[in-house]
């Protein structure tokens, strides 16, 4: 699956959408003031990655498609 994003140029590399799962985690569960220091600091850094993929064609088009079968 992550392959098939990097071949439609969803992401630049399949690693990325790992590395922004553990990030995801990382903020939706509890952590320490230095935890914290360590997840902005990631997001900060992960956040162009981010941008690429919302920006991406292939990605928009999926998103407007599920939003038309959920008719927001």
């Amino acid at each position: 699956m992550l392959n098939k994003l990097e071949k439609l140029e969803i992401v630049k590399h399949a690693d990325d959408l790992l590395i922004i799962r553990d990030l995801r985690n990382d903020i939706a569960h509890d952590y320490t003031e230095e935890k914290l220091e360590r997840v902005f600091r990631n997001s900060l850094k992960l956040a162009p990655t981010i941008g690429d993929i919302a920006e991406s064609k292939v990605f928009a088009r999926g998103v407007l498609a599920n939003l038309a079968l959920l008719r927001v």
